[in-house]
């Protein structure tokens, strides 16, 4: 019979070492659950009163924890409201956008078609992150130079393709003869892009007022007649 050597204290090492792991993990899932709850009341304060008229004791009651807790995942009202536009952004909009812009096929034309409709789709998924996009936007444009803000949003918005999708599917386009050949394919994605994220910021931020003071039926018509427009007019005749 083989003797088997046993070592005691080698075992409770081992049993100490694995407590210490389940512990330091539970302890990492609450902190990372703090946060998304952090966010997600951040967002929505921001979303429905502006930067300006939130403070961070409003955000820590809300969120049901101390200022001082608060202050040690973030550091100001400005970090918070950063974080939650990283968050939209790079951990929401991109994953899913990754996912779904492979399935684009067809002509170039028909792509970018593809693409806006990936928009539009994120809007009526997300409309608070788009409400909360445009509160963010009014408030630093007021409160850092242009350059500061540029910088700090390139951190945000770093480069996450060989090439911006919707400007290779223009240029694709352009190619194959199904989108007008004068456009500049950069700058008419750029205008694109920013044109229909202003509107959805807009509508996510006055839907029901709009729909009122214009006298239409729902405003959110009016992004999917952007869309067609903008598709009209880069169409090739």
């Amino acid at each position: 019979m083989r003797h088997v050597s046993y070592n005691k204290t080698s075992v409770l090492n081992e049993r100490k070492m694995s407590t210490k792991n389940i512990r330091e993990q539970e302890r990492q899932e609450n902190r990372d659950k703090r946060l998304q709850l952090i966010l997600e009341v951040g967002k929505r304060l921001f979303a429905d009163r502006g930067l300006a008229m939130v403070n961070m004791k409003e955000v820590a009651k809300e969120a049901q924890i101390s200022r001082a807790t608060l202050y040690r995942y973030f550091p100001s009202k400005e970090d918070l409201a950063f974080a939650i536009e990283r968050h939209f952004f790079r951990d929401v909009l991109l994953p899913e956008y990754r996912e779904q812009i492979a399935k684009a096929s067809g002509n170039g034309y028909q792509k970018v078609e593809f693409h806006l409709r990936l928009i539009i789709a994120s809007f009526y998924r997300y409309p608070d992150y788009y409400k909360f996009t445009g509160a963010f936007d009014h408030y630093f444009n007021y409160r850092q130079k242009p350059d500061e803000l540029a910088e700090a949003m390139k951190l945000i918005f770093n480069k996450d393709f060989d090439e911006d999708p919707l400007v290779g599917f223009l240029r694709e386009g352009i190619a194959d003869g199904s989108i007008e050949p004068r456009l500049d394919p950069y700058l008419t994605a750029k205008t694109i892009d920013q044109t229909l994220l202003s509107l959805c910021q807009r509508v996510a931020a006055r839907k029901e007022e709009l729909a009122l003071e214009l006298e239409i039926k729902d405003s959110e018509l009016m992004i999917e007649n952007l869309v067609s427009l903008l598709l009209n007019g880069i169409r090739s005749n």
